[in-house]
């Protein structure tokens, strides 16, 4: 008979499987340093995750400055003052120019 299914049974060790497993946004060895070779099974390198952007402090204030005095405007990326960084800027204000 025809073999008409593409999997081997077996789960692939974690640098190896093409998903993010430890979500540090590497994927697999090489790329991944949690890695020390496609056989491991642990994609986890130990080292501390970024956090996710704050965000917030723009929500309702896109286009202008916030109460906390950073802005929320596609010129806070020119000035560096942006809300938490550009990061959580535009997690609020998708629309400015500097997000896209």
């Amino acid at each position: 008979s025809n073999d008409n299914d593409e999997s081997d049974g077996l789960p692939q060790p974690q640098c190896s499987d093409g998903i993010d497993n430890d979500l540090d946004t590497a994927i697999d060895w090489p790329a991944d340093l949690g890695c020390t070779d496609s056989n491991d099974n642990d994609e986890s390198d130990g080292l501390p995750q970024p956090p996710p952007p704050s965000g917030g402090e723009c929500s309702g204030e896109c286009g202008g400055q916030a109460p906390s005095g950073c802005w929320c405007d596609n010129a806070c990326n020119g000035f560096g003052d942006c809300c938490g960084g550009t990061g959580a800027a535009c997690v609020d204000c998708p629309t400015l120019n500097f997000c896209n």
